[in-house]
């Protein structure tokens, strides 16, 4: 992979729907906990996603990042899909 070198007015916004937002969202999860040669800090990091899927197992403890967004419907299915289909 290239390694990229970001100046310090650099912030990364990801977004994505249904499939992409799941996408995004797991993507700036990595970029948080790990940027890598970014350069950057969580503070640039920033996801808006709509109708996202349900991207998580269940875990004891859910880790909050307050720089990920996630717009969701309660009525479409979509988001429900991978707890609906046992896929936990």
């Amino acid at each position: 992979m290239k390694k990229l070198t970001i100046g310090l007015l650099c912030i990364v916004l990801v977004t994505g729907h249904s499939l992409g937002a799941a996408v995004a969202n797991l993507l700036a999860v990595g970029l948080n906990d790990d940027p890598g040669d970014l350069n950057i800090g969580s503070g640039d990091i920033y996801a808006y996603t709509f109708g996202t899927p349900n991207v998580e197992k269940d875990i004891p403890t859910p880790v909050v990042h307050d720089n990920i967004f996630n717009m969701l419907n309660e009525r479409d299915f979509v988001t429900w899909i991978p707890v609906f289909y046992g896929c936990r």
